[in-house]
Order: C-alpha cells, then sequence, then structure tokens
C-alpha cells in the first residue's frame, strides 16, 4: 500500500475517508482546481506525503519524467512505459497495448498548448500523443535516436534534445539546430526563459538561444562544471543552473553564483530543478533527495523522513498545486500543503505524546509532553 501522511486514522487506506480523499485529489487533478502550493513558511517535513509504486499501478519504479496536459491528465514516463494518472489510479500504455508507441524506455515528456503529448524514448526518436493515437513523428532525422529531454515553447516549436544534439520539430519538419560526433553536445535539459528564449543544457556547458544565435557558458565563465542537467527560473530574472557534480549555481546579471554541500546542499550531482508558485526552488539530487532553497536556506526531505528513494530524477508542479517528484526506484511521491500543520518530533518537539496545551497571556503555547514541556 502507499503511504498516507494524513494525520487521520485509516491505517488499511481503504476506508471512506481514504476514497473521499481520493476522489477529491482525481477532480482537483483532472479539472484544476485552483489550489495553494508549498508554503515556504513551514518545515518540509511538515507537507503531505505520498507515494505511487509499481503496487498502485505504475509500469516501472523508475521514472524519468512527469507532464500535465491542457486535460488535466498527469502523465509518468517510465523505464516500462507510460503512465496517465487521474488521481485515482493509472492507466498503462506499453508497445503491447498502443502499438504506436514503439518503445517502452520512456525518457522525456512535454505538453503541448494544442493537448499534446510528445514523448521522449531510448531508442524510437520522439512519439506524439494526440486524439488518443500514438504515432512517431521523429527519428531518422534526428542526431540520434536517444531522446534525453522536449521543450514545446510559447511559439508552438517543440525543442527535442538527444544524446548527441539538439533539434526542433515546426511547421511539420524537423529542423537540426546543432549536432556533435560525440556526446560533448549531448543535451540533458532545454528550458524556455523569458519567452522567445531557450537555454539549453548540455554535456559541455550551457547554452542560450535568442533569435538564432547561440551562446556558450562553461566553467571558464564562472560556472561549478559544464555538464549541465537542470534548469529553472528565478523570480527576478534570473536562472538557475543545475549541474552534475559540481552542485548549484545561478545566473544573475551575466555572473555566476555556487553553492555546493558547503553551503548546505545534501548532494553536489543536481538532476532535477523546479521553481515553484510559492517560490521555493526545488532542487533533485543524485543521491541526497530533494532539497528545498527558500529565503537564503537549503533544507532537504530524504528517506529518513520518508522520501522513497534518494535518487531525484525529475520534478513537476501540478495544477493543484503539489510536488511531484519521479525517482529512479522509488516511484512516484507528491508533497502537498495541508491547511492543518502537524508539528513533530521530526521539526522540535521533545516527543509526539502531547497531553496538554496552554497559552500564556503573552501569547506562547506550552505543551506538556511524553518527555518534558515545550515552549512554541
Amino acid at each position: 500500500m502507499c503511504r498516507r501522511d494524513l494525520g487521520v486514522p485509516d491505517p488499511d487506506g481503504v476506508g471512506p475517508y481514504s476514497h473521499m480523499r481520493r476522489l477529491l485529489l482525481a477532480l482537483t487533478i483532472l479539472m484544476g482546481t485552483p489550489a495553494w502550493g508549498l508554503d515556504p513558511k513551514v518545515a518540509i517535513t511538515q507537507y503531505g506525503h505520498e507515494v505511487w509504486t509499481t503496487a498502485n499501478g505504475l509500469p516501472h519504479n523508475s521514472i524519468r519524467a512527469i507532464a500535465q496536459t491542457r486535460d488535466g491528465y498527469l502523465w509518468v514516463a517510465t523505464s516500462g512505459g507510460l503512465a496517465r494518472f487521474d488521481g485515482v489510479g493509472f492507466t498503462v500504455f506499453t508497445p503491447a497495448n498502443a502499438p504506436g508507441l514503439m518503445d517502452d524506455r520512456l525518457t522525456a515528456l512535454a505538453a503541448a498548448s494544442d493537448g499534446s503529448l510528445w514523448i521522449g524514448t531510448s531508442g524510437a526518436g520522439v512519439i506524439r500523443y494526440r486524439d488518443g493515437k500514438f504515432q512517431q513523428v521523429a527519428a531518422s532525422e534526428l542526431p540520434d535516436r536517444t531522446v534525453r529531454a522536449l521543450w514545446a515553447d510559447s511559439a508552438g516549436v517543440v525543442w527535442i534534445g538527444t544524446e548527441l544534439g539538439l533539434s526542433k520539430y515546426e511547421g511539420g519538419k524537423v529542423g537540426i539546430v546543432f549536432r556533435g560526433g560525440d556526446r560533448q553536445l549531448g543535451v540533458h535539459c532545454l528550458f524556455e526563459y523569458p519567452a522567445g528564449t531557450m537555454w539549453v543544457g548540455t554535456n559541455s556547458g550551457l547554452k542560450k538561444i535568442e533569435h538564432g544565435a547561440i551562446t556558450s557558458y562553461t566553467v571558464k565563465d564562472g560556472m561549478p562544471g559544464n555538464p549541465v542537467w537542470a534548469l529553472a527560473d528565478g523570480p527576478n530574472g534570473e536562472l538557475w543552473v543545475g549541474t552534475r557534480p559540481g552542485g548549484l549555481s545561478v545566473l544573475r546579471n551575466g555572473h555566476f553564483r555556487n553553492y555546493t554541500e558547503r553551503d548546505g546542499l545534501t548532494h553536489n550531482a543536481i538532476i532535477a530543478l523546479k521553481r515553484d508558485r510559492d517560490g521555493n526552488l526545488w532542487i533533485g539530487t543524485d543521491g541526497g533527495g530533494v532539497n528545498r532553497f527558500s529565503n537564503g536556506k537549503f533544507t532537504s526531505y530524504q528517506t529518513r523522513e520518508g522520501l522513497s528513494n534518494q535518487v531525484i530524477r525529475c520534478l513537476y508542479e501540478g495544477r493543484e498545486g503539489s510536488l511531484w517528484l519521479g525517482t529512479a526506484g522509488g516511484g512516484l511521491n507528491q508533497l502537498k500543503d495541508y491547511r492543518i500543520v502537524v508539528r513533530s518530533m521530526r521539526e522540535d518537539l521533545p516527543s509526539d505524546a502531547v497531553r496538554s496545551i496552554y497559552q500564556d497571556a503573552g501569547g506562547d503555547v506550552w505543551l506538556g509532553t511524553g518527555n518534558g514541556v515545550a515552549r512554541i
């Protein structure tokens, strides 16, 4: 069974409360109901946490990408097929039941504004899902058929990053942007910021494509490492750059500011980045779980706190406001905000057994616990 940190007794996850919760989650995901994000003022351990694995219907526990299409479905690319999640259960697509998919080793996803879903594969190039059908749209025209990154931009162009270069699908045709004979020009990530400007993370550094011109950034320009695996925007025009294994960097006003384990990161190999609607920067690492950077401070959520796997391959903020985490072998994790915030020993209480509560005239709250008195 999946983990349920709900604060309400339902040990088997099958009671009436669980069914109602699942129904509400499904409606929130599919209808895109506006919701609050992850409150940066509470401890990372105070978010709700849930896990889905093969035991709950996923085709594989190794997740490469997550996306949400216009109709509200959440899509999960795994090493064993594609899963569509409606908030209650998964519908699985593989070459066995969806012949147009052609490959079940999926690597990347991009949801386009026209409602289509673009799917990157390990050996069959790019597949498009539209109107209930899978169709291969790019393979031999690419630098190679191993797709690592996809991005559907604001102009309707789909950018395709592969192990040997970058292409784009525009007007029904594939065009090569750049390619190399080895993996130095292999693309790990794509990010449009602002509209019309594409950032590309490669094995040999960061590239900026603007009005057809390409500008390159490497360690010579102040980056902590050349292999760029993740990108995210900042609230004031900055660009966050995740390198592997150099750590985290932010490009602001033409200069890089670098962060490593010495600054509080749990791991210097960064695989995924996401800035959520409340301004938190989430950092997926290759062995240190997920980190949150908020108010200039790093905090982490790892297996000791309940995370299902220490390697975070992808991060996605759903329309319902929760953060979805794809892991290397622990399935799909969800962090979500609660109106009721739980405070426990994971934060700073001396015991989880709270037996009395009193608020004094000054507003302080006194707690009598199984291991002494605490004051908040």
